[in-house]
């Protein structure tokens, strides 16, 4: 049987801060992963380029279907799926942990309640309530955590691009405008 989790003393069960705070390092790994996610789509027309230029040479006679197998499999395969599975797995794996650490503290304050106050707000009622808000609780941590992620680790995704973009490129490439994704970010991953 698994041990009980010991609780920081700092930790405040009815606040969400501390929920997301003792989950630190699973939303670190969704952070990490994410990251990787977003790069790995904006890196995604690279890639594109890539594979149409193996394409180009297989037609020619020049190049291996083998080498375009590996391109594709390490552009979809490693990086953009295996890292969506980890940021999904881990953000599940936040809420399931949540969910827990908040249904142990339900559960110890129901069993320090008397009989008596029970039987008078009605068992089964108070314990389907309790645990459906919890559930409740923990499904929209489960959306917050999802959308704030996604949003700030494609900001940050972004943040890393535009810099390395003008570093490469100069005014020149930050003017490209919407061609910023089919010229400029190619150039900045062929450097």
């Amino acid at each position: 049987m698994r041990e009980k989790q010991k609780q920081p003393a700092s930790f405040q069960p009815d606040r969400i801060l501390s929920y997301f705070k003792a989950e630190w390092q699973v939303l670190l790994a969704v952070t990490i992963s994410g990251l990787i996610y977003n790069v790995g789509l904006l890196a995604g027309p690279w890639f594109e380029g890539k594979m149409t230029g193996c394409l180009v040479d297989i037609l020619r006679g020049a190049g291996q279907f083998g080498d375009m197998l590996i391109l594709v499999l390490s552009y979809v395969a490693v990086i953009v799926q295996s890292s969506r599975y980890i940021k999904r797995f881990y953000v599940r794996r936040f809420a399931n942990n949540v969910n827990r650490r908040m249904k142990e503290i339900l559960y110890g304050s129901l069993v320090r309640k008397s009989r008596a106050s029970l039987k008078e707000e009605g068992e089964g009622n108070v314990i389907t309530k309790a645990i459906l808000d919890v559930d409740d609780c923990v499904e929209g941590m489960r959306k917050f955590t999802t959308e704030i992620f996604d949003t700030g680790v494609a900001l940050l995704s972004g943040m890393m691009i535009i810099p390395a973009v003008f570093v490469f490129l100069g005014r020149d490439g930050m003017a490209s405008g919407p061609s910023l994704t089919f010229i400029s970010l190619p150039k900045v991953f062929q450097a």
